[in-house]
């Protein structure tokens, strides 16, 4: 069955499509370090130190929003490291961005129990890394 063309999308699809589009666009080409080579988009133009410490830093001033998407993000990320290391990356330098990541959402006060629970379960496998 053809889609009715007297029916437009919603508004909040649309925008959520064009901000999909737009990012598409922008970050095309970047990939993580990894082996995989997972898309990854860098936001700040700050040295990657201040980066850091700025994430620590502004975390428990976050939206809940804001600070569940960083979770997620974060999640992701361990995962990442875990499963598709940058090749150069010494197994303290895997060590140093979990405990930099832990700080980050240590400093988050919204509650979203399954996305701390998840976290939690993969900051411990820092076990795991070789």
């Amino acid at each position: 069955m053809a889609p009715d063309k007297n029916v437009l999308p919603s508004a909040p699809l649309v925008r959520i499509l064009a901000a999909a589009s737009f990012a598409a666009k922008a970050h095309a080409g970047q990939k993580r370090k990894g082996a995989a080579a997972e898309p990854y988009i860098n936001h700040k133009t700050l040295p990657k130190d201040e980066r850091k410490a700025m994430q620590v830093k502004t975390a428990p001033h976050k939206s809940a929003r804001a600070q569940t998407l960083k979770l997620a993000d974060k999640i992701s990320n361990l995962r990442a490291l875990l499963t598709s290391p940058p090749p150069d990356w010494s197994r303290e330098r895997k060590r140093q961005y979990f405990e930099w990541a832990r700080a980050v959402v240590s400093g988050f006060t919204s509650s979203n129990p399954y996305l701390f629970d998840e976290f939690e379960k993969t900051y411990q496998r820092i076990s795991e890394i070789t």
